[in-house]
């Protein structure tokens, strides 16, 4: 009977060895399972980020051309607002220089006005006028 007994507890013992490798040789094949949903899920990550940066590469460069197109432009429109200023300076200046031509003739006209030579001035203009429109006609 003792040998019954032990042969039963090594048949136990063998059938309990036998379900403990199939649960190990199980756990092994899911850990092998894993590993591989794990490496494909790095490498689906890694297209991810890859993709991810390759369009924020592509993001920054129409940016950036967006950005010069810009300064471009602001550049250009300054160049013209600086001619336009140029040119309303040398009216500006040509405006000046015209009042105070007028301004010094104006001047000088009150002056004479003052002075009482206004009407030798204007006198002398006609006889000046009057010889030369002698000479001319002596001419034709």
């Amino acid at each position: 009977e003792l040998s019954k007994l032990r042969e039963q507890k090594a048949d136990e013992e063998s059938l309990e060895l036998i379900q403990v490798k199939k649960q190990v040789d199980a756990l092994m094949e899911k850990n092998e399972q894993l590993k591989k949903e794990v490496l494909q899920s790095q490498q689906e990550i890694g297209e991810v980020l890859i993709s991810a940066k390759k369009q924020a590469n592509r993001t920054i460069e129409e940016a950036q051309t967006e950005a010069k197109h810009l300064i471009s432009s602001a550049e250009l429109e300054l160049e013209n607002i600086s001619n336009r200023a140029k040119k309303i300076l040398i009216e500006v200046s040509e405006s000046r220089k015209n009042v105070l031509s007028i301004y010094d003739d104006l001047e000088f006209k009150v002056e004479a006005l003052s002075n009482g030579t206004l009407l030798k001035e204007i006198k002398k203009q006609k006889q000046d006028q009057k010889v030369s429109d002698y000479f001319e006609s002596t001419r034709n």
